[in-house]
Parts: C-alpha cells; sequence; structure tokens
C-alpha cells in the first residue's frame, strides 16, 4: 500500500519517516539554542525570557519560522534561516541581526537542504516539532542512545497521536454539518487534533477565511509551552493563506493562534460556575473568557502517566472521583481526563479521548470510579476497542492497546461498545470505515464488554444473570511451575497467564529440557477440581470458542488472570451428572489431540510449553454446542463464536455486526 505521510502502515513506521527530517532539524535548533545564548540580545522580545528555556523556545520558533516557510513556498531551493525570519516578521533585519542569521546559516545550510528534499514535511509536521526526539520501543531497539528520551516522554505521559486516529475520533464526535463547535484539547500537545477538528470543518464548506476559524474555534492548553509554540505552528501551516488576507506577517499570525493555547495543567480546571474554589484551582473563564459556559467538543489524547508527587493530591481527590479512589501519586492521570470532558463541556456538548486498554478492563478501584463515573452521567457513550497486534493504533513504534471514548451529551443514558479488533497494516484504512457499535445494557462499573453484535450482547445478558461460575464449582484457582506439573493431582487443569489466538489449556504431565535449558519457572494458573472426571470436563470448557470468547470479551486480549476464570459462566453444566460426563469425554479426547503438538519456546534458555485444541475444531463444536445448550443461548452462536476465534487468528477485519436476529434460545 501506498504511504500516507503521518500514518502508519505496512512497511512504514511513522517514527523512522519522522527522523528523517526531524534528525537534521534537531542539530539545526541546537546549534541556534546555543547561539542565542551566546548573543541573548538576539532573543524575541515577548514571552521567552532568558536563560536555556528562553533560547531553546526560540531556536524552535526560528526553525518553525523556516518550516513555515518552506511549506508556504517551495520555489526557494536553498531557503535559508536568514529569509525565512525576515518573511516571518515582515521586515528586513538588522545589521546585528544579518550577522546573527548569516552566522547560523553557514552551519544550518546542508542539514536544511536535505530536509527540503523530504517528501512529507507539512502531513509530518507536528510531530517534526516533537522536542523529545525519538523514544519509542523501535527507536531504542534501533538505537540505546534514544533510551533517554523514551524514559522522559513516559514519565511525561507523551504519545503523539497518528492523524488518521485524530480524524476517526473527530468524525465520531461532531454530527453532520457541525462546523460552529468551539474545540478544547486538554493535553494538546503538537495539535494533532485541533488539526483534525481545523480540516472536518472546513470540509463542510461553510467555515469560511480559515485563519478566522482557527481563532474562534480552537483552543488548548498543555503543561508544556514548547509543545504549545508546535501546536500554532501546525495550525498556522494550514491556514496561512487566509492568515495573510487579515494580518501583517506570518508572526503576527502564529501570536494571535498562540494566545487560544494556554500553559496549564488542565486537571486544575474548574467549571466557571463551581464555588468554593481552592485558591490553586483555576476557573474555565478565566483562562479561556471565550468559553465561559464549556465548550461544544474535548477531544485528545490524555497523558498515560502517574499523577506523581504533587501537594494538591487531596484537592484533586476532594475533585474527581477517580483520584479519590486512589489518592495517591501511583495513581493514573487520565481516568481524571475522562471526568474533565464532561466538567468542562456545555450541556450538549461532545466528546471522545483515546486512552489505554485498561481503562476498559482494569478491576482496581481507580478504574471502576471511572467507570461509575460514565455510567452515571447523562448523554450516550460508545466505546471502540484495538489491539495490539499484528499491528498497532498508534503504529508499530509504540505497541499499546487502546479504547477510543466518545460522549454526547443530552438526556439518554445509552451505551454502546465494540469489540476488540485486530488487523494488519495493509487494512488500517480500511478498519476506521468499518467500526460499528452495538448497543448494551449492563453495569460497567466491573468493566465494559466487548461485544459485536446483538446475538452477542443477548448472550452476555443472559450469562451476567446471576448465574454460576466457574469458581462455584472447582476447589480453588491457584498457580504452578511447569516442573512441578508432575507432581499434581490429576484433579487439576493448567492454563497459561498470557494468550493471543487461544488458551494455553493444559492436564498434569511431565516435561524435558535439553541440553543447556531449564524448564521456565513463570507461574501457570491452576484449577483445582474435585474429581478427576471435573477435572476433565473444565478441560472441555476451558478448551472451547466459548471461554476463549469470553476471555476477549472482558479482558485485555492478552493476560489470563484469575478473575476471568473464575467469572467464567458454567450453571449447571458440573451440578447435571450427564453434561458433566459428556464434556469429560470430551475433555480426554481434546487433550489425547492437544498433547501431540505442544507449542515449544525457548527464550534466554529457558522452556515453555503451551497446548492448543485448534486442532480439533470438531471436537470443540461438541463441547461449544453441549455448553451453549445448557447455559440456554442459541444454537446459532456456536457458528459466531467459531468465526470469532478464527477472526482472530487471522487479524481479519470484521464485518458489520449483525442487528435484530431475534434467535430463540436452544
Amino acid at each position: 500500500m501506498e504511504a500516507v505521510h503521518g500514518v502508519p502502515a505496512r512497511g512504514y513506521v511513522l517514527s523512522s519517516a519522522v527522523e528523517e527530517i526531524a534528525r537534521d532539524g534537531r542539530y539545526v535548533v541546537g546549534d541556534l539554542r546555543d547561539a542565542f545564548l551566546k548573543h541573548p540580545a538576539m532573543l524575541p522580545e515577548f514571552t521567552y525570557g532568558g536563560g536555556v528555556s528562553g533560547a531553546e523556545r526560540a531556536a524552535w520558533r526560528a526553525f518553525s519560522a523556516w518550516l513555515l516557510k518552506r511549506i508556504a513556498d517551495t520555489s526557494e531551493r536553498d531557503l535559508s534561516l536568514a529569509s525565512a525570519q525576515s518573511w516571518f516578521d515582515g521586515g528586513s533585519l538588522s545589521q546585528s541581526g544579518k550577522a546573527f542569521w548569516s552566522r547560523a546559516d553557514r552551519r544550518s545550510l546542508p542539514r536544511l537542504r536535505a530536509m527540503s528534499e523530504k517528501p512529507g514535511i507539512k502531513e509530518l509536521l507536528p510531530y517534526i516539532l516533537e522536542s523529545h526526539g525519538p523514544g519509542s520501543r523501535l527507536s531504542v531497539m534501533r538505537d540505546p542512545a534514544t533510551l533517554a528520551a523514551r524514559r522522559r516522554k513516559k514519565e511525561a505521559g507523551v504519545f503523539y497521536t497518528p492523524p488518521d486516529v485524530a480524524e476517526f475520533m473527530v468524525a465520531g464526535a461532531l454530527k453532520d454539518g457541525e462546523s460552529d463547535a468551539t474545540a478544547l484539547d486538554p493535553a494538546v500537545g503538537t495539535g494533532v487534533f485541533l488539526r483534525a477538528v481545523l480540516n472536518a470543518v472546513r470540509a463542510t464548506g461553510r467555515g469560511g477565511n480559515s485563519f478566522d476559524l482557527a481563532l474562534a474555534r480552537l483552543f488548548g492548553c498543555d503543561i508544556d509551552p514548547l509543545a504549545l509554540d508546535g501546536a500554532a505552528t501546525v495550525i498556522l501551516a494550514d491556514v496561512i493563506g487566509d492568515a495573510l488576507k487579515r494580518v501583517a506577517t506570518p508572526g503576527e499570525a502564529w501570536l494571535a493562534i498562540r494566545a487560544n493555547l494556554r500553559t496549564c495543567d488542565a486537571l486544575l480546571l474548574d467549571p466557571s460556575s463551581s464555588e468554593s474554589r481552592p485558591k490553586e484551582r483555576i476557573p474555565l473563564d478565566e483562562l479561556f473568557p471565550e468559553a465561559p459556559d464549556g465548550f461544544d467538543l474535548i477531544i485528545g489524547n490524555p497523558p498515560y502517566a502517574d499523577i506523581g508527587p504533587r501537594s494538591d493530591i487531596p484537592t484533586l481527590a476532594s475533585t474527581f472521583k477517580t483520584i479519590e479512589a486512589c489518592p495517591r501519586g501511583t495513581a493514573d492521570l487520565y481516568p481524571a481526563f475522562v471526568e474533565q470532558m464532561t466538567r468542562l463541556a456545555k450541556p450538549e456538548a461532545a466528546g471522545a479521548l483515546v486512552l489505554p486498554l485498561s481503562f476498559a478492563c482494569n478491576s482496581s478501584p481507580q478504574f471502576r470510579a471511572c467507570r461509575r463515573f460514565i455510567a452515571g452521567q447523562k448523554g450516550a457513550w460508545r466505546f471502540a476497542f484495538f489491539d495490539r497486534q499484528p499491528h498497532a493504533l498508534f503504529g508499530e513504534d509504540v505497541k499499546t492497546r487502546n479504547a477510543v471514548v466518545f460522549r454526547r451529551a443530552g438526556s439518554s443514558g445509552a451505551l454502546e461498545t465494540g469489540p476488540l479488533r485486530k488487523w494488519r497494516g495493509a487494512d488500517r484504512r480500511e478498519l476506521f470505515r468499518r467500526i460499528d457499535y452495538t448497543p448494551i445494557a449492563c453495569d460497567i462499573s466491573g468493566g465494559i464488554p466487548k461485544l459485536h453484535g446483538e446475538r452477542q450482547a443477548k448472550a452476555w445478558e443472559r450469562l451476567s444473570d446471576g448465574m454460576s461460575r466457574l469458581s462455584d464449582v472447582v476447589h480453588g484457582i491457584g498457580s504452578s511451575t511447569l516442573d512441578e506439573m508432575p507432581a499434581t493431582s490429576s484433579t487439576a487443569v493448567f492454563v497459561s497467564p498470557t494468550a493471543y489466538n487461544f488458551l494455553g489449556v493444559a492436564r498434569s504431565r511431565g516435561f524435558e529440557a535439553g541440553r543447556n535449558e531449564v524448564l521456565s519457572t513463570n507461574r501457570l494458573l491452576r484449577v483445582d477440581c474435585a474429581t478427576e472426571r471435573d477435572a476433565d470436563a473444565a478441560y472441555a470448557v476451558l478448551s472451547g470458542n466459548y471461554a476463549f470468547w469470553w476471555w476477549h470479551v472482558t479482558g485485555d486480549g492478552f493476560h489470563v488472570g484469575r478473575s476471568a476464570l473464575k467469572n467464567l459462566p458454567v450453571g449447571s453444566l458440573f451440578a447435571d451428572v450427564v453434561s458433566r460426563d459428556r464434556l469429560a469425554d470430551l475433555g480426554r479426547k481434546l487433550w489425547s489431540n492437544s498433547i501431540r503438538n505442544p507449542v515449544r519456546s525457548l527464550n534466554r534458555g529457558r522452556v515453555s510449553y503451551a497446548f492448543s485444541a485448534q486442532n480439533s475444531p470438531e471436537l470443540r463444536r461438541d463441547v461449544d454446542e453441549l455448553v451453549l445448550k445448557e447455559l440456554g443461548l442459541p444454537v446459532a452462536l456456536v457458528g459466531e463464536l467459531i468465526e470469532f476465534n478464527q477472526n482472530i487468528s487471522a487479524a481479519r477485519l470484521l464485518a458489520p455486526a449483525a442487528m435484530g436476529s431475534g434467535e430463540k434460545s436452544a
């Protein structure tokens, strides 16, 4: 597939494409910073001040002026810093200025010329202006020297969003034809989301002058002033033609846009109407007098980081339910941004945030509080979920599992969910066209089920209706290692603690390690049953498509925890001796087949084994038919669960979910 600049794809890694340009840019910025430190009289007169931070910001601003000029006019092949500065500020340089920029150009022109020859400067601009530099998982693998930048970015929770994700979120949040929405990105970074909002409104054809539109509609805040400087540059790059119809110079336009971007911790903001506000809190109308009643759209990618050691945690805990549930510096920041998405919004506002997948399935008090908060809000909520394998939402350099959360304020309390989607790099563009949602009516405080279609939603509703769980019919769920297996009772079933395309389920057996190898000491989950026949039956249930679906719907698509096993609905399967014995017979046959082809892995001399029942599709179908019948679920669901497993294993794009099927239970 042809690469679209800024959009991750198979064979196209976003960070690598950015580095082709940004590497030279950071050298230019470094030289300019040193030059400003030697000649502080050359620092801009407005907001920067002196010292390293002022020189750093002035250097980035000068580099940004060059980028803007290059984007606005590609005719000047050897565009110099001096020429770009003169254009940006709208006047001739002084004698001292000419000397300063002449020295800078002698050092920088070769790198600037190399950058000019690279494609995609405008599309990649938000990432080129990321001051941290490369610091992804992939960059560290290729160049360990980028580890320091990776640590800084992780501490700050900085993960810049690909443009197609931002466009998907804007399209999902704004109603058709909405062209007058005021938008706030509370962790704006270098402006990816505000750029997407601007493009969406311009596409309606009713926005008018795009510079006027940006000034009237686009707002943001961030704790990093350098990032905000970059965001102003990104927005100006998209409206430069219209801007120069309104103001005399690009520099004046840049300052006007930058005035909408405030250096502030978004968690300190309160609605203008809040009373009894502690002195460190900031009323919304004080920071953004343009939006005293709130914003029409709150959108962004909040920091994936801890709150950290801050003195106002008690105040934050009294303000945010998600921090009250975990009033410590180790609490996550981003759940509080979910609350801010509603607190800083107008009564009929929309919102969209991209979050880690843990938002949906983490069972800790903070995340339960976040989901309870959502359930208690008026309005409609939608959730879209994205896996990290084989490809990830943020691309190959930032492998995360994500949830995109949409909110539309109003009187309804509708909840709609979707499956945990897998896809391949070549299918990325089509992926966003196929996102659909399934209405659910359930308590989401314990987790948001990742369901696809009405049949699955009805099954979930049935399974959530107080029936017996696996924990009710077994003696307990503990842990063991491979070398402990042979000595373990034959009434045990073992489950690997991680999974992708199948749950690794096994019975007791011995293992051998080769020369210079040892058995892995990683812990396995151990399900202790009352009898050997119960263990055979439990093995059958856990090897079927039904258990795999349940785990995938309730978890993160990778970790297999005790709770996923304990909470697996089994109804009367084990109480009915006939059903139990039929399952036990199927379980023995499945294990006999599975043991023939163990999945053997070797990592640094440590050997691990996993067992898959996928080579016994007919036996697994028999298990699923028996299980679903006993649970009172539709027979048609058997085929859907088989297809579900196949889609996960092949990372296929999902067809739109079937709705209104109305099948009867078996």
